[in-house]
């Protein structure tokens, strides 16, 4: 019976933490995702988190998402 207890606490305490996660991750994406709206970010260059990728992407396939300046000026200087 203990470690009945033992294991309810445990995927409690698992639950909890999962939750909590994807609670701070809706922040994050939603400030990447009005961020390339403005223009002013991409998914390629976003950062590191793959959920605010995903959400950038998803608004692009939308069309809600404008052209990044950062990758338009990376690939003038390319040209040049």
């Amino acid at each position: 019976m203990k470690k009945l207890f033992r294991y309810v606490a445990v995927a409690a305490v698992v639950s909890t933490l999962a939750i909590a996660q994807s609670a701070f991750a809706g922040e994050c994406c939603k400030k990447a995702t009005s961020q390339a709206k403005a223009g002013k970010a991409c998914e390629k260059c976003i950062g590191d988190h793959q959920c605010c990728k995903d959400a950038i992407a998803k608004a692009a396939k939308a069309g809600e998402v404008k052209a990044c300046a950062k990758c338009a000026a990376k690939k003038e200087e390319k040209k040049s």
